[in-house]
């Protein structure tokens, strides 16, 4: 695996959260309180391992190495991703906050719904994004002993930053949602 198929396969991890979210939202809107649960989780996985996982990655390894190479292009992307970031950090934290209001008997549901909505609207375009145009101009620039390079990076700060076993509990409570779910095939 190298660096990129890495962040793409967490990308993958991300969008069965999202879908996770998504069939929550839609029920917490609907008076199901069963989901806040769930939705605790997510803000759990969104915060360590989106955002203190993933985007770490992204913004302290990837992108640098990237800015380096001096691509224009490339460059504007990276000012948007980290933009759309601090936006999801932002959207995060309000879902934080409408979730416990709502734990609290004090919240109103709709607006935690639309909240969850907006996060997984922004990750779910940031990801296409990333995929689509990021990701292809990185796997454009960097030779193979870069991307080896990013991979271990990746794999250090996972070992070093996020501590051992953190990403593995991520990935066994998203395949457990999944299923509950029934998104997995």
């Amino acid at each position: 695996m190298n660096g990129t198929e890495a962040l793409r396969t967490e990308h993958r991890e991300i969008k069965i959260m999202l879908k996770v979210c998504n069939i929550s939202a839609d029920r917490i809107q609907k008076g199901n309180l069963a989901e806040l649960d769930t939705i605790a989780k997510a803000v759990d996985f969104f915060k360590d391992f989106t955002d203190g996982c993933h985007h770490k990655k992204e913004e302290d390894i990837l992108f640098p190495m990237l800015l380096e190479k001096g691509n224009p292009e490339q460059d504007a992307s990276i000012s948007a991703m980290l933009d759309e970031h601090v936006q999801g950090r932002k959207l995060a934290k309000l879902i934080n906050k409408r979730l416990g209001e709502v734990q609290n008997g004090a919240g109103d549901t709709a607006l935690l719904a639309s909240s969850i909505t907006d996060y997984t609207t922004l990750l779910e375009k940031h990801i296409a994004k990333e995929d689509s145009a990021l990701f292809t101009i990185a796997e454009g620039i960097l030779n193979p002993d870069e991307q080896q390079q990013l991979y271990e990076a990746f794999e250090l700060l996972e070992a070093e930053e996020i501590g051992a076993g953190v990403h593995e509990k991520f990935h066994h409570m998203i395949h457990e949602l999944a299923h509950k779910y029934q998104l997995m095939k």
